[in-house]
């Protein structure tokens, strides 16, 4: 199953492969996840998402934020820089 259709399920219809313990989403991230995979704070995600740049965020309730592995990494290499050789 790809990352596009885990996205189009409700999470009721997603397996326990697709799950994490506790029934978390294995493909959406907490804040501290996403900044060990970026190698910053979760200090640097809050600044970026106060001040714009950074990830591609969702936020779910008040206080709640997540960030889409798949979002995440094709933000990454969309900046990824290339040489001019």
């Amino acid at each position: 199953m790809t990352s596009k259709d885990r996205q189009q399920k409700l999470p009721s219809q997603l397996t326990q492969a697709e799950t994490g313990n506790g029934g978390a989403l294995l493909w959406l991230l907490n804040e501290r996840e996403t900044a060990r995979r970026l190698s910053v704070s979760p200090a640097a995600l809050c600044y970026w998402r106060a001040h714009g740049g950074g990830p591609p965020w969702i936020r779910i309730g008040e206080r709640l934020i997540r960030y889409d592995l798949t979002t995440l990494r094709k933000w990454v290499e969309e900046r990824a820089q290339r040489s001019n050789d």
